[in-house]
């Protein structure tokens, strides 16, 4: 079919990882189509074997599981698309087009898993930067952002002068900041502070 209908030259058949290999070192193929499930090894580690020693091919993987954990490991060997063996023969086409071209490819069904779990990683780690600064911290944060200056945020806070530096030092330290400009930034960015 990938002959037939994108013009491609099959040049090898492998039946386990081993033999993918072998047959890349010696074939040195541009595109390899990798099933998931090898008998000796999975496809993942065989990708990561045939990347290590020629990153310049282009691995397009092959699932009949969708599980994240799986297209993780994939991506991070190096693999440059995912496909679910359900799929049809036109996203297969597509798929490999696509990563022919230099591109990435991932299946609509895969794209969902990785974009969940990317929100999922951006949720925690805003909960975790939330987390780092005391509620002090954040009103003092939140009176920084508004212009305030330190006299004024202590006064409006009934606390020392000090203990507004400090607060302040502490942020930077724990946000990585600065300045007072990338410590504003940072309350707008983060919806501390409204525009």
């Amino acid at each position: 079919m990938l002959e037939k209908e994108l013009g491609l030259e099959i040049v090898g058949l492998a039946g386990n990882g081993a033999n993918a290999l072998a047959m890349a070192m010696e074939l040195l193929p541009e595109l390899i189509l990798m099933d998931m499930e090898l008998g000796d090894m999975d496809g993942i580690e065989a990708s990561r074997r045939i990347l290590e020693a020629l990153p310049q091919i282009r691995i397009l993987m092959m699932s009949g599981l969708l599980d994240s954990s799986v297209v993780n490991k994939g991506l991070e060997a190096g693999i440059k698309g995912f496909l679910l063996r359900t799929s049809a023969a036109q996203e297969l086409f597509l798929a490999v087009r696509t990563v022919v071209e230099g591109c990435s490819y991932l299946s609509p069904k895969v794209s969902e898993t990785v974009l969940a779990r990317y929100r999922d990683l951006l949720a925690r780690s805003a909960t975790r930067e939330k987390s780092l600064l005391t509620q002090r911290q954040r009103d003092v944060l939140k009176l920084t952002a508004e212009g305030l200056r330190m006299k004024e945020i202590a006064n409006q806070l009934g606390i020392g002068v000090k203990t507004v530096e400090t607060h302040r030092a502490e942020m930077m330290r724990k946000l990585g900041c600065g300045s007072s400009a990338e410590l504003t930034r940072y309350a707008i960015r983060e919806g501390i502070c409204p525009i």
